[in-house]
């Protein structure tokens, strides 16, 4: 009787745990999926505000690697040609 009702708590704190951490994520994930009303957002949703972030930080990326200067590229054994025009 008392190993049923030991049993009994014990799923009944773990479904609790279990809808404590569910329920949360579910929420945000929702939310996550309608405009925001801050005006500076223009009532894009958060999915769409990281996907402009990541389109702009690439465009950025683009334009830097654009405008970089890399140095020229040399030989895998440039040590040894340097050695060997000696």
């Amino acid at each position: 009787m008392i190993g049923k009702i030991i049993k009994f708590l014990i799923k009944a704190v773990l479904w609790v745990v279990f809808i404590a951490l569910i329920v949360p994520v579910g929420y945000f994930a929702v939310r996550m999926g309608q405009p925001m009303d801050l005006p500076e957002y223009k009532g894009l949703t958060y999915y769409q505000y990281l996907e402009w972030e990541r389109l702009e930080q690439e465009k950025h990326l683009k334009a830097v690697n654009d405008n970089y200067n890399y140095p020229p590229t040399t030989t895998r054994n440039a040590h040894i040609e340097r050695a060997v025009s000696r």
